[in-house]
């Protein structure tokens, strides 16, 4: 989409951009003055929306972070009457975080995420979490209470703990205590967006972006990670389960949005958004029931199915939207 790229002499014009700077480099450190607030608003979106997407559904992200990103956020809060803008400056942080996250984990490598010792890992871990704290800390008491921003704050914790997950043995062995404990903050973390996720008001939930529920798949494949990823006589699956108990929290949301699929206007025959997620994660249940029942976990209430186990692809292997739905926007309103 050339979002990476400096607009042409046209494209300036309509972003309000004067300024001449020589075509098809990468996205200049410019004076917070010569962009309009529409087109700083637009460049903070499309890195927010971008990055959103390639961090959960781990892909290679094409539009990376530049300081002139948190000039024209900051720029925005001081000059700007308008609300939203003043939450900006907090989620290109955040996201500018996890993008150092996956850097240097290496969540993005199209074939497994390298190998780092335990006692550097141990470190690494510990410095993101002092990097997030500061980020958090950062944050007015005004917008502390922002469901958006504090969900993202809990998922980028997730994200930066799922490291645990990789570089285990092929065979079931016993799991060091740092290692044991990054894996618990990791399900900590899943279960508070999870909980935050489901206990949404019918509005908050109806008016989830794509990319946010871009998160929440990724968030759901993480806890299947942590419960059939994992096998060692250290790691109990009936203690997982006890703070996690997946299925449940799939049920909430399945008939939740089967409710709001009702509400969608729709052509015949036409599907909608939220029918396709809750299809899509009905099929993750039964293989998360199925994987834990076959790990002899028991499964109390659960019919046994009668197909075969598709089995569990690992996070590597997520995706997530059809191309028709990958922005998630109201055509038809509601």
């Amino acid at each position: 989409m050339g979002l990476n790229k400096r607009p042409n002499h046209k494209g300036r014009q309509k972003l309000g951009v004067n300024i001449v700077f020589p075509l098809g480099t990468l996205s200049p450190s410019l004076k917070t003055d010569s962009w309009s607030s529409e087109a700083r608003r637009a460049y903070i979106g499309c890195y927010v929306i971008c990055s959103s997407y390639s961090h959960a559904l781990r892909k290679v992200g094409s539009l990376k972070y530049t300081p002139y990103l948190e000039e024209c956020a900051l720029t925005l809060r001081r000059e700007s009457s308008l609300p939203s803008d003043e939450i900006l400056i907090h989620f290109v942080r955040l996201i500018h975080h996890a993008e150092n996250v996956c850097d240097t984990f290496g969540y993005d490598s199209t074939h497994s995420v390298p190998h780092i010792p335990e006692e550097q890992l141990q470190f690494y871990v510990r410095s993101f979490n002092a990097t997030l704290d500061s980020i958090t800390a950062q944050i007015p008491p005004f917008l502390a209470k922002n469901t958006m921003l504090a969900t993202y704050i809990l998922l980028v914790s997730a994200y930066t703990h799922e490291i645990g997950l990789h570089g285990l043995s092929a065979q079931p062995s016993t799991l060091s205590i740092p290692r044991t404990t990054i894996l618990i903050d990791c399900l900590g973390a899943v279960k508070k967006v999870l909980d935050t996720v489901a206990n949404l008001g019918d509005a908050d939930f109806r008016n989830l972006l794509g990319f946010n529920w871009a998160r929440v798949h990724y968030t759901l494949n993480l806890a299947i990670e942590l419960s059939l990823g994992i096998e060692s006589p250290s790691w109990s699956l009936e203690s997982v389960r006890g703070i996690v108990a997946l299925e449940s929290y799939i049920d909430i949301f399945i008939k939740r949005l089967e409710q709001h699929s009702d509400m969608v206007h729709k052509k015949h025959g036409d599907g909608d958004w939220f029918s396709f997620l809750a299809a899509q994660w009905a099929g993750l249940r039964r293989n998360y029931v199925e994987g834990m029942r076959r790990r002899g976990v028991g499964m109390i209430g659960e019919e046994q199915r009668v197909v075969g186990f598709e089995g569990w692809m690992g996070l590597g292997e997520m995706d997530f939207m059809p191309n028709e739905w990958f922005w998630m926007t109201q055509e038809g309103g509601m």
